[in-house]
């Protein structure tokens, strides 16, 4: 009996162990979802702000040698 409870307390120990670290790791992609949301939403308003160049609307301009 003394050696089940001895491996339990073991058990607990590495799974608390693990839960700790497991936290620490969804803590740490949280902090980086929220970076890469931030510089997504930076980006999208650059792209919002971009103007064609020459003020044409780009791509619809027949090349010079038409």
């Amino acid at each position: 009996m003394k050696d089940k409870l001895i491996d339990l307390e073991h058990r607990i120990a590495f799974q608390e162990d693990a839960i700790q670290e497991l936290t620490l790791t969804v803590s740490q992609q949280q902090n980086q979802i929220n970076t890469l949301k931030l510089a997504i939403q930076e980006l999208h308003k650059q792209m919002r702000n971009l103007e064609p160049p020459d003020g044409n609307q780009g791509g619809n301009e027949i090349p010079p040698h038409y």
